[in-house]
């Protein structure tokens, strides 16, 4: 689904009736020790170093790697394009030097398996477009966890279809042409936790997704911070907004609860069209004493031939914060 031009379209209707709102009211195999993290009980495969039968290419170790083991890489700079089809353990030795480029071509790493471990990597340099992503997790790849990552200069950088109960955390996520992270067509139930995302045209956007965990990430330099379509029941809290150009966008998304979240230095805090949702004690720029009014659209039907009209509505922060919260990883 292209995400991009869907936001377009409704962040051009939403940001003109935005600005008449503002103009009449106030105002993101070499040996060596096995990381602790790991519990994988099959055998380990190593790509790159100078031990005796190791790998040059990571994916031919993946290849020849079986459901349980672990491929390990190390420090490197790997021009590939990576399939993970089975359910192993894929570590690098250090993110920051352990880099896999996708010179500028497409997509670098597809994952279509469950059960999929993945960390320490530096994933960079996919063509830039919506479908040009550093990391994505295919239809019905569920319980991943992908942690402790940089992507940076592609296209997307995580995105997520059809796939349920994933952990996506503590990874950063910057320089991203279009969305940081991405959840699209029906991924339900996963976690984006700790997460720095930043410098992307919109840092994290669920479209048709539900329950999800967004929590404890900072979102941050980015035209968008999150943008929902047609997302709904989603928890979103703990969040650290800033410098942004607007917060939050939601487009016929409902009942999504916002509550715990710093909006720090952000021009437009807040924006809806069609669909009520729960906000609680957010901080919203400065200390608030009184409700803090999220100001929306929703669209009433004037005749059967099937036109609506924009009429401004509200939601309220019934309880806004008075100081901003102490988010782990907040500068």
């Amino acid at each position: 689904m292209q995400t991009k031009s869907l936001l377009m379209e409704g962040f051009t209707l939403g940001i003109i009736f935005l600005f008449i709102v503002i103009s009449v009211a106030p105002s993101t195999a070499q040996k060596i020790e096995k990381p602790s993290f790991l519990t994988s009980r099959g055998h380990w495969l190593y790509v790159g170093g100078s031990g005796p039968g190791n790998y040059s290419k990571i994916q031919d170790a993946i290849d020849n790697a079986s459901d349980g083991d672990t491929v390990f890489v190390y420090i490197g700079t790997y021009h590939e394009y990576i399939v993970i089809d089975k359910s192993i353990h894929f570590v690098g030795e250090d993110r920051n030097t352990t880099i896999i480029d996708g010179y500028d071509r497409g997509g670098i790493i597809r994952i279509s398996a469950s059960q999929i471990q993945m960390s320490r990597f530096t994933v960079q340099h996919s063509e830039t477009g919506w479908n040009s992503t550093g990391i994505e997790i295919n239809a019905y790849s569920n319980f991943n966890n992908i942690s402790q990552n940089i992507i940076k200069e592609t296209g997307e950088g995580i995105r997520i279809y059809n796939s349920n109960h994933n952990l996506i955390s503590n990874n950063i996520v910057s320089s991203i042409s279009d969305v940081g992270i991405t959840l699209d067509d029906v991924s339900d139930n996963n976690s984006i936790i700790g997460n720095i995302v930043s410098i992307c045209n919109t840092g994290i956007a669920l479209t048709y997704s539900y329950n999800n965990l967004i929590r404890d990430n900072i979102i941050e330099h980015n035209n968008l911070g999150i943008f929902l379509q047609n997302a709904s029941y989603n928890n979103i809290s703990w969040n650290h907004f800033t410098k942004n150009f607007m917060g939050v966008f939601l487009v016929f998304s409902k009942s999504n609860r916002f509550s715990y979240n710093n909006f720090i230095f952000i021009n437009l805090t807040a924006f809806f069209e069609n669909g009520n949702n729960k906000w609680n004690s957010n901080y919203w720029n400065r200390p608030r004493f009184l409700p803090e009014p999220i100001v929306g659209l929703i669209a009433i039907p004037i005749s059967e031939n099937g036109i609506w009209i924009p009429i401004l509505w509200f939601n309220f922060d019934w309880h806004p914060a008075k100081q901003p919260y102490n988010i782990p990883g907040m500068k």
